[in-house]
């Protein structure tokens, strides 16, 4: 007999699923575990996963499987073609189809035995029909895969789906275009912090499908969905959620941002009439989707804006100075960039009134916002988002005050990287959209900024990005294959900034050719902001590196910041981001850096960042020809394991 793990739903939907024909469509990290948890519970026969394309990494995938459910060689039946033995053999798993079955004896029962497994690989359809299929969210819905997956299914749900129906208590859910992983994250931690047992899953983290079988009855599960997450989970029903802000991203995948901001909603339209939504009321599209929710029946906490009366509601109460150019918050869809955009928010406090779960009405001053330790105004409208659902849950307002101001950067986040020579270096490698770059640049609107963009172009609109960034750069350097049209939307600008608004010491838009920089000219904008903008047509983000590293003086910020997607140079937004960390390192050891080095990657987002002097020039001499540590003196020596720790290698 199979036994489901604490905290599971036993009723006749979970049994259901458990004898359903089911497949898996997909093999990445959320296609594994489902298999996995299908290979332990499952009681059908078989189960069959179909992939897209042969990679290196399902053919590892396949091995673990395996080796985990199969390798008892006096159990295992492998049901192959002429060439599927080498492949067993060399472990390549690479055919088209494999089937692994375990011999059965008289005895053993369906609820007892594993299912066999069906692999079918470089595949666009289905072959059979299944009453349910769990599609992986890397498949788009334009695919042919994923339409002949809604042809052959009797549903095709999500991996969240599938878990939520087999263990939905304690569910909170956190979506938006861009804050999610902040807002999860520091969620969850306040709650532990209050003594309310929380993790966190889903977008970061593990799966929801490997958090229900590992957590406890009574924990909470704190999970980022992104939208592709949501598009196939129907009836998810969390018992409070998050939805921080949408802006245009992943149009190619939903293929409309009608159809990108309809699927964010799904994340509260199943939720009950007393269970708390929290939706940010800035912006004219969220402000609409209360309006629309609260029609509906749903209960809102606005999130950003003070409470008219009987709301429920997180803000800031604030007053205002003139004295620091901040872009505005939130308002992306503005042409013109106003005055009164360009307020800084000062001696500000974080403020919550609702009610709790337990009917306590709490109206109560949080904190100042120069008490919390991440940066950028979006970082307040998360942290006021977390703490408005903690405390509904119960965590006490002395324990969501301690848990804000102990909660650090996360790493890729406007990630504090080091001070090498009164140089700040930030990472915030996740901001792969231009709304995300926006929001790290207010961040820093007090400081010189050199800005690294570029990567994988997704086809967004730059107009307010340029806009913002000729405010407040110093320099903007652009790399990667969309380095061509950033540098086009710089140098070509349709600016209304106003003039009583230039900056006080920016620099000058003048493109130079020096370096490694391409396709020379020159552009002003009619406020006369300025700004150096370079075009690194090869070299990738290593040549703009470089390059901020040149232009860099003392007090200035030097921030990734991409705007774009990794993958024309990185697996990966990690990968990125680490990689630019260990450049950081790098600069750090040839300036001789001993001792406390290990601080410039592994302190991170944490304290004890050590700040050293040098000459920028051999130091950029020295990046130019040093694509990795070279690491011979003892000094670097006695560093380099705390560099690889600190970024994954």
């Amino acid at each position: 007999m199979k036994f489901l793990p604490s905290g599971f739903r036993h009723n006749p939907e979970t049994e259901r699923i458990l004898n359903a024909r089911i497949c898996v469509i997909g093999l990445g990290v959320t296609g594994f575990a489902v298999l996995r948890f299908l290979l332990r519970y499952s009681k059908a026969a078989l189960v069959t996963a179909y992939i897209g394309e042969y990679s290196e990494r399902n053919s590892q995938a396949i091995r673990n499987l395996f080796e985990e459910f199969f390798a008892d060689e006096g159990h295992l039946q492998v049901f192959e073609d002429s060439s599927h033995a080498k492949s067993l053999a060399t472990g390549a798993f690479g055919n088209s189809e494999l089937l692994f079955s375990h011999k059965t004896s008289d005895s053993d029962s369906l609820e007892e035995r594993i299912p066999d497994l069906r692999i079918c690989q470089n595949v666009d359809a289905l072959d059979e029909d299944f009453e349910i299929g769990v599609i992986s969210p890397g498949i788009k819905p334009s695919s042919p895969l994923y339409i002949s997956a809604e042809e052959h299914t009797g549903e095709l749900i999500s991996e969240p789906e599938l878990a939520f129906r087999f263990s939905p208590a304690h569910w909170l859910a956190v979506t938006g275009t861009n804050g999610k992983t902040t807002t999860t994250t520091l969620l969850a931690h306040l709650l532990r912090v209050a003594g309310i047992k929380a993790r966190v899953a889903g977008n970061i983290g593990p799966t929801l499908i490997d958090a229900i079988q590992e957590r406890d009855a009574d924990e909470y599960l704190v999970a980022e969905l992104s939208s592709f997450q949501l598009s196939s989970s129907p009836h998810l029903c969390p018992e409070a959620a998050i939805l921080l802000n949408i802006t245009p991203d992943h149009l190619s995948w939903h293929g409309s941002f009608e159809e990108y901001a309809r699927v964010k909603t799904l994340v509260y339209a199943e939720m009950k009439s007393d269970q708390l939504v929290v939706i940010e009321d800035i912006s004219p599209l969220t402000a609409g989707l209360i309006r629309q929710a609260e029609s509906a029946g749903h209960r809102i906490l606005h999130l950003g804006t003070a409470p008219a009366s009987g709301e429920e509601a997180a803000w800031v109460d604030e007053r205002r100075s003139q004295q620091t150019v901040v872009p505005a918050i939130q308002d992306f869809g503005s042409d013109a960039v106003s005055a009164a955009d360009h307020e800084v928010l000062k001696d500000t406090k974080l403020h919550l009134r609702l009610r709790a779960a337990s009917q306590q009405f709490i109206d109560t001053e949080l904190l100042d916002i120069n008490e919390l330790q991440i940066k950028g105004f979006h970082n307040v409208l998360n942290s006021l988002a977390a703490s408005a659902v903690a405390a509904y849950l119960g965590a006490d307002v002395d324990s969501i005050r301690r848990g804000l101001r102990s909660f650090e950067a996360i790493e890729h986040r406007i990630e504090p990287v080091a001070v090498v020579d009164a140089i700040e270096y930030y990472n915030d490698s996740k901001a792969t959209n231009p709304e995300a770059t926006i929001m790290a640049l207010s961040a820093f609107a007090d400081k010189p900024l050199i800005l690294l963009v570029g990567g994988e172009d997704k086809g967004t609109d730059l107009s307010d990005l340029t806009a913002r960034a000729r405010l407040l750069c110093k320099a903007v350097l652009c790399y990667g294959k969309a380095g061509s049209r950033f540098f086009e939307a710089f140098v070509k600008p349709e600016c209304e900034c106003p003039g009583s608004l230039a900056k006080q010491a920016s620099g000058h838009l003048l493109i130079s050719d020096s370096g490694n920089s391409e396709y020379p000219g020159q552009a002003t904008c009619e406020g006369g902001h300025q700004a150096d903008v370079e075009y690194f047509a090869s070299g990738g983000m290593r040549a703009a590196f470089i390059r901020a590293q040149e232009l860099a003086a003392v007090g200035d910020v030097i921030l990734l910041s991409p705007a774009c997607a990794s993958f024309d140079e990185f697996s990966s937004f990690e990968e990125r981001g680490r990689v630019f960390k260990q450049w950081v390192a790098e600069a750090a050891v040839a300036s001789g850096v001993v001792g406390d080095a290990g601080n410039v990657v592994a302190g991170g987002a944490k304290a004890g960042i050590q700040a050293v002097d040098r000459s920028l020039s051999p130091a950029a001499a020295t990046l130019q020809t040093a694509t990795t540590a070279t690491a011979t003196a003892s000094a670097t020596q006695s560093i380099a394991a705390t560099i690889s720790k600190a970024v994954g290698k």
